[in-house]
């Protein structure tokens, strides 16, 4: 995982760059007391998570967040902040976390395990599954095509098996179930 922290405080940014650092989950780590340099490398870099500070000198955390969203849709970001009562804006821009100073690694931890948007694996690309709702499948972030609609009941049957063991006839009758019940209810309307 790609993160960014940035924070005008050069001691706290320090302090929290290393803790990241001893995180196996994250890949590398950057830290700003720019934001300026923050977006200019947000615009040249992969960067999976941003870390912002809300209150810093010349642009605040919420404009900052606002300006790499444009630059990176799929950026996550979460606030690390000493005000508690900046949430409401946070989660106004769509914001993947908000902690409040100073960071506990558990909490850090916890956030980085429950993204809005899960990282894309470095050298692959992302297959996500939507089963609340509508079944959609989308590959990075795009809505995934099944040429045929029992092509997408099949795979939404798999993946409801989870890894489990199913015959060819287990699938088919599953199928064939769907596909009866289906002529039943146009045959009871007409």
């Amino acid at each position: 995982m790609r993160v960014i922290a940035v924070d005008d405080e050069q001691i706290i940014l320090d302090d929290f760059v290393e803790m990241l650092k001893g995180m196996g989950e994250v890949s590398t780590v950057e830290g700003f007391t720019s934001c300026d340099k923050a977006l200019k490398y947000i615009s040249e870099n992969e960067v999976d998570v941003a870390f912002l500070d809300i209150h810093m000198r010349g642009m605040d955390g919420i404009t900052l967040a606002k300006r790499a969203k444009v630059i990176r849709p799929s950026l996550n970001i979460i606030f690390l902040t000493a005000y508690p009562e900046y949430s409401l804006d946070a989660m106004k821009i769509h914001a993947s976390g908000y902690l409040v100073k100073p960071a506990i690694e558990e909490d850090v931890r916890r956030e980085l395990r429950d993204l809005r948007v899960p990282p894309v694996p470095e050298g692959g690309s992302r297959l996500k599954v939507n089963c609340f709702g509508n079944f959609e499948v989308y590959i990075d972030t795009y809505p995934c095509p099944f040429k045929y609609i029992k092509t997408k009941e099949l795979f939404a049957y798999l993946v409801d098996r989870r890894g489990a063991f199913c015959s060819n006839g287990e699938i088919l009758a599953t199928l064939l179930k769907r596909i009866s019940l289906k002529t039943s209810s146009i045959r009871r309307r007409v």
